[in-house]
Formats: C-alpha cells, sequence, structure tokens
C-alpha cells in the first residue's frame, strides 16, 4: 500500500533444539514451570536457555565468579535471541543477589561443601527462593546434612549415572524446621533410598563390588595403615548391604 511503512524484518526466534547431557537435563526437569531462575555458576548457560528457550521460564538470571564464562553465555543467549528473556551477572554465589529476584536457585557442577558455603554466605537471599535445585559433583552427605541443619526440606531427588560416574540431583524447598538424617539417608538420598531408586541400586551394588575387592588386597596386608583402613571398609560394606537390603524389602 502507498505510504505504508514496512517494518525492518527481525530475525524469528529458533526453536530451542538444544540437546542437554542427561544430568543437565535432570536438574532442568526439576524446575516448576513458570518460575523465574537464577542460575548461579551458569558455566555455559545451557539450563537457563533451555528453560526460557522452552517457554518453561519465563526469566532468567545467569551469573558467574568470572567474567570470561558469561562472555561464552553471553554468545550462546545470542545464537538463541533469548536476550530478553536471559541476563547476564557477575556475582560471587550469591553474593550480588537480592532477595525475591527469581523463584528458582540452580547451582550446580560444584563441590557439596562449596555449594553449602554459597548457601550460607546470604541465608536471606538462599531462603527467599521458592525452590533450590542442587547438582553437586562429590561431599554429598556434608551437603545433605547442612541442609538438614537450615530446614531447607529435599523434597525430591534423581540420581543420574553419566560417563561412569553417579550424580544426585536434589529438588529442595528452604524456610522448614532443622531436621537430622540417618547415616543411610544423608550418604545416599532420603527420597532415593524411601523410592528404591534403581541408579542408586545399581550404585550401591558397584561400591559394594570395588569395597570388597580392596578389602581383599588390603587383608594380605600387615601394616598398621592396611588394618586400620581394613576396619573402616568393614564398618562401610554395613552400611552398604544395610541399603541394599532396603530393596530386598
Amino acid at each position: 500500500m502507498a505510504g505504508r511503512e514496512i517494518p525492518e524484518a527481525q530475525p524469528a526466534r529458533r526453536a530451542c533444539s538444544l540437546h542437554l547431557s542427561a544430568r543437565l537435563d535432570a536438574i532442568a526437569s526439576m524446575v516448576t514451570p513458570g518460575n523465574t531462575v537464577a542460575d548461579v555458576g551458569c558455566d555455559h548457560g545451557y539450563i537457563p536457555i533451555r528453560l526460557c528457550g522452552e517457554d518453561i521460564a519465563p526469566a532468567a538470571i545467569a551469573s558467574d565468579i568470572n567474567r570470561g564464562p558469561l562472555r561464552r553465555v553471553e554468545e550462546n543467549i545470542r545464537q538463541y535471541h533469548l536476550e530478553e528473556k536471559i541476563s547476564l551477572r557477575l556475582s560471587d554465589g550469591l553474593e550480588n543477589y537480592m532477595p525475591g529476584e527469581a523463584d528458582t536457585l540452580i547451582i550446580a557442577g560444584m563441590g557439596g561443601i562449596l555449594i553449602a558455603e554459597i548457601l550460607e554466605k546470604k541465608p536471606a537471599v538462599r531462603d527467599s527462593f521458592r525452590e533450590i535445585i542442587l547438582g553437586p559433583q562429590s561431599e554429598y552427605e556434608s551437603l545433605r546434612n547442612y541442609l538438614g541443619q537450615r530446614g531447607i526440606t529435599i523434597a525430591g531427588e534423581d540420581l543420574i549415572s553419566e560417563d561412569g560416574k553417579y550424580y544426585p540431583v536434589l529438588r529442595c524447598i528452604p524456610g522448614g524446621e532443622p531436621y537430622a538424617l540417618i547415616e543411610t539417608e544423608a550418604r545416599f538420598g532420603p527420597c532415593l533410598f524411601a523410592a528404591r531408586h534403581p541408579v542408586l541400586k545399581e550404585q550401591l551394588a558397584e561400591i559394594q563390588e570395588k569395597t570388597e575387592e580392596l578389602l581383599e588386597k588390603l587383608m594380605a596386608s600387615d601394616s598398621l595403615k592396611a588394618k586400620r583402613r581394613t576396619e573402616e571398609l568393614k564398618e562401610e560394606m554395613l552400611l552398604i548391604k544395610a541399603a541394599l537390603a532396603y530393596y530386598e524389602m
């Protein structure tokens, strides 16, 4: 039509075909649809990209302690045309966050003790989230005990076997009363244990086999160090056998 201004063509937002690893997919799947998300230590930013690209989350904050990873995340966000949905933030853990900025907190790819330290430094921010999704790579028992001490309920768990390793994923709700976990729950996960998770059974059987092999080698030694380690492993075997016996009930 004569005189009508033709708007400049905008790049079409591509469908989010981002493939996540099994571990990252498990973390993303625990986020409540409709929640805004804060991903602390966001690595490549793949989880916020998946959540916002598929309209599971309306918006997200991707943060890291270093600028380098954030530049990489920025490139990935542009690739999927999600600049309006995902913002970047330089932050040491939760240091540069305010209470109420997001509904879901995600912290993954770190040791359990470091995750606990991040949560402990900013309790007002920590407890303002509706849910906290955690993907520790080690020190699971220490993290679970910390959550109990701070009244952060472990509402759901998954266990992922990937590249020969096992990764727990925890969905937690802050703001409850402190509680204590028994040793098997702290070690292997209260929800995984209660649900008789099949991957946990697989992990327990693998731990049992490796422990038995190590015990056999240690018992051939007369050194004091070997004897001490043997006693520790015998206690470990009792715990593993008790956990496996639960699957037969």
